[in-house]
């Protein structure tokens, strides 16, 4: 089957311990071996790589070799509010609430959350509504629309979340295929194929709190090979009924799914289907903890290897920590009896 242009994964075996990012240290590329002698590393990618493998190896049309550094943002939200923030660090979550109020003075960039998510309940009834939209901080009290996302339903075994980001460059689509056969989420971002595993089937009536990214094998099938997204949106004003999802008929997962063919489940949430088994990102609910000396509840984590720059410029780590934020929300509201987001319209 053809597939569309993208950059190429090394098909090669990885070696890996039990515990995630267990070290500061740590890469998707390289990690420390058992015996924490720091000249002795081991690559993720194969016992023999090096560099020069390393650097062939492309995520998001970088070297992998190039995402040596752990972020950790902290979700959380008011009480009976609707969306939650995503903070840089626990400090910027604890310094938040006290220089809103006045109490250090003026709040300086550190302290800002990076995102800030709210949805609506109407949009369930309204079509071609959001499902959810982003925000990203630009000051104190100064907001932008960083994306909107939208639901839709493709087939009867597949629904899709269509995200639109603001980027300097445009608008850029992104879109999630939701597996209903098998509990995965299939996309595709700048030349990078990923699959989302801890998302649960779309028949589920209870949601999940833990999500996985993985990169996957360049001979693994995803739901997003042969995906067209036709149309333009010049900014996020205009409406989403211009962009259409088109699937590849010549995608065998796409059309074991319009069959209902469940057999292909084992296989396609393999984890001999992931380049690396150490998660590119992962989102861990944290229930509703009490932020000391704050009006604010830490309700999760949300980890993204990344490279090292400034989280609020790292476009990238911002995009994926999007991507979790929607599935999260799918599963929040599973558990609270809402599970049907707002949608765009039905495809045969």
């Amino acid at each position: 089957m053809k597939r569309s242009n993208r950059d190429s994964h090394s098909n090669t075996n990885s070696i890996y311990g039990k515990d995630e990012y267990s070290s500061s240290d740590e890469t998707l590329v390289y990690r420390r071996s058992e015996n924490n002698d720091s000249s002795d590393v081991s690559s993720l990618l194969t016992e023999n790589s090096d560099v020069t493998l390393a650097n062939c190896t492309r995520l998001f049309r970088q070297p992998i070799s190039k995402f040596s550094a752990i972020k950790e943002f902290v979700l959380a939200s008011s009480f009976l509010s609707n969306g939650v923030y995503v903070f840089p660090s626990m400090h910027a979550a604890e310094q938040h609430t006290k220089k809103r109020s006045g109490e250090d003075g003026t709040q300086g960039p550190d302290d800002l959350p990076l995102l800030q998510t709210s949805t609506s309940v109407l949009s369930i009834f309204k079509k071609n509504s959001p499902f959810m939209t982003i925000h990203s901080f630009v000051g104190r009290n100064q907001k932008e629309t960083f994306c909107k996302v939208y639901f839709k339903i493709l087939s009867k075994n597949l629904t899709c979340y269509i995200l639109a980001f603001n980027l300097r460059e445009g608008v850029q689509i992104v879109v999630l295929l939701n597996n209903g056969t098998s509990p995965c989420v299939d996309l595709e971002y700048e030349g990078t194929r990923l699959r989302v595993n801890g998302v649960t089937g779309t028949t589920s009536t209870f949601g999940n709190g833990l999500i996985r990214m993985f990169l996957l094998k360049d001979n693994v099938e995803s739901l997003s090979d042969g995906l067209k997204v036709e149309g333009v949106m010049n900014d996020l004003s205009e409406s989403i009924k211009n962009i259409k999802i088109q699937m590849s008929e010549s995608n065998d997962l796409y059309n074991s799914l319009k069959r209902g063919d469940r057999s292909v489940s084992p296989r396609t949430l393999s984890e001999s289907n992931y380049l690396v088994n150490l998660p590119l990102a992962s989102f861990v609910d944290a229930g509703d903890e009490k932020i000391k000396g704050s009006n604010l509840f830490k309700n999760g984590t949300i980890r993204v290897f990344s490279q090292p720059i400034d989280s609020r410029s790292d476009v990238t780590s911002l995009v994926i920590t999007s991507i979790l934020l929607v599935l999260r929300e799918q599963e929040i509201r599973k558990n609270k009896g809402n599970n049907k987001p707002s949608f765009i319209a039905t495809e045969n």
